[in-house]
């Protein structure tokens, strides 16, 4: 279902696929409850401190089809903390383990995670209904060579050659994306209870429950600031038409490894020496950063409006969990998506999920990006066109995602190795960028291969400068 805010046609929080039998899932809630936890007023004391606000808390490069609630859990060794948990009503869930540099460490998946009761997981089982119980645990140390089951590890914090026990107060994200019909993002369960209890499972204190956490909100108390919908409505001034340092023309798109590597190509941007990305490359201080999802993979195209006003980005689709006339299992992959972000801030300014996204007749997805005022007529789902608002940044971020690829699907960006160009790898899947100008792009009539190659052909007749 698609909403219109602003002029955008956003997609409301549902998937394509069938809804979960909520029936099924009131019944579990009933028949099975959790252990029972305190709750305190406006999410005190709760077990998860933080949830993502698209005004408040959009930072580290999120994806508006998903929700992350964040834990600061106290390990140590000879102590874990235990989660009760269930089942949503939703694409996709998972548990992440993250070092003070938010890198992450650890993953634990919707469809890793044993039920209490066999056969209940409807990540392993389609005919189960959601709600169904689990348990899990975040223990202290790094994963053993055989993992024990539904189990989340603290990890290691890797600096150079150090390897040091990550500890203390360990951040844990639960998220969950793409809720089924007329379900929250908790897809219709509440959120995991957390209790910390001895290796042996002596518990030694249950951390209170909540609906929403104390922040950013105070549990839910403060209104929606609305910042976000006033930030689509922005037309930055085309005078004001500056370089930015994470941009080069003609656009790049490479894949995210690290947060040191991305940090040391915006420098070679600036000096453009090669030796500073193979140092980025070489250097042992881990992987990920911005407390990105194991389970995702991203390509990055950086641009700036020294360039031009309007951007446009093509590539072949991967079918996703849930299409249409796609059987369950023969996906190529759990979920995809594309947003618009701004690198400073790490906001994203508006996303559009697999299901929200047109496509044309050969398969392939077309995105323009602008301010309003510069949108081309036919920039529409009509003609298989999704357009997301610039926002009222300088820079601009294109992030394109990648969940859980199967494994006969080649051309994901998980194959991608360091240093590998991605197009090699991802081939007609791998997205094409140029700049464009409004006048070629609104000539070159409806068909969105047409209107990308009439505006690289035009860049190239005409780059800026």
């Amino acid at each position: 279902m698609l909403v219109a805010v602003g002029g955008l046609m956003l997609g409301a929080c549902v998937q394509g696929g069938a809804p979960a039998d909520a029936a099924s899932t009131r019944s579990a809630l009933q028949d099975d409850p959790l252990p029972a936890a305190p709750a305190l007023p406006l999410g005190l004391g709760c077990g998860w401190a933080v949830q993502s606000d698209i005004d408040t808390t959009n930072i580290a490069f999120p994806d508006n089809a998903a929700k992350y609630w964040v834990a600061l859990l106290p390990m140590t060794p000879g102590t874990r903390v235990r989660i009760d948990g269930r089942y949503p009503a939703v694409r996709y869930f998972s548990y992440n383990s993250y070092d003070p540099l938010l890198r992450a460490l650890d993953v634990q998946t919707d469809d890793q995670l044993a039920p209490i009761r066999p056969g209940n997981n409807p990540l392993q089982n389609p005919a189960a209904a959601p709600g169904a119980r689990y348990t899990a645990y975040v223990v202290f140390g790094t994963p053993p060579k055989n993992r024990a089951p539904n189990t989340l590890y603290a990890g290691n914090i890797a600096l150079s050659s150090l390897q040091i026990p990550n500890g203390f107060l360990l951040p844990v994200i639960y998220r969950t994306y793409v809720p089924d019909a007329g379900y929250d993002f908790d897809g219709g369960v509440g959120l995991p209870q957390l209790t910390i209890e001895t290796t042996s499972g002596t518990a030694l204190a249950s951390l209170p429950t909540c609906t929403t956490p104390l922040l950013p909100t105070l549990g839910g108390l403060l209104p929606d600031l609305g910042l976000n919908g006033l930030l689509l409505g922005v037309d930055y001034p085309d005078t004001l038409a500056l370089p930015f340092p994470t941009a080069v023309y003609p656009p790049r798109t490479t894949r995210f490894y690290s947060l040191p590597g991305s940090v040391l190509a915006i420098l070679s941007n600036i000096v453009p020496l090669p030796q500073l990305q193979q140092i980025g490359a070489q250097l042992p201080l881990g992987e990920g950063g911005f407390l990105s999802n194991l389970d995702n993979a991203y390509v990055t195209t950086p641009f700036a409006r020294a360039y031009g006003n309007l951007i446009l980005i093509r590539a072949k689709a991967p079918t996703w969990r849930g299409a249409p006339g796609v059987p369950l299992g023969g996906e190529d992959m759990r979920y995809w998506s594309v947003c618009e972000n701004e690198f400073v801030t790490q906001r994203y300014v508006a996303c559009s999920a697999d299901y929200q996204t047109p496509l044309d007749r050969d398969g392939y997805f077309t995105v323009a990006i602008s301010d309003a005022a510069d949108r081309p007529a036919n920039a529409t789902p009509a003609q298989d066109i999704t357009w997301l608002p610039w926002g009222p940044f300088v820079d601009g971020l294109f992030i394109y995602r990648h969940m859980l690829p199967a494994a006969g699907f080649a051309p994901a960006i998980q194959n991608i190795p360091q240093g590998t160009p991605p197009q090699q790898v991802m081939g007609d899947y791998f997205p094409q960028s140029t700049y464009c100008r409004r006048a070629v792009f609104e000539n070159a009539g409806n068909d969105p291969a047409a209107i990308f190659a009439a505006c690289a052909a035009d860049q190239k007749a005409n780059p800026p400068g």
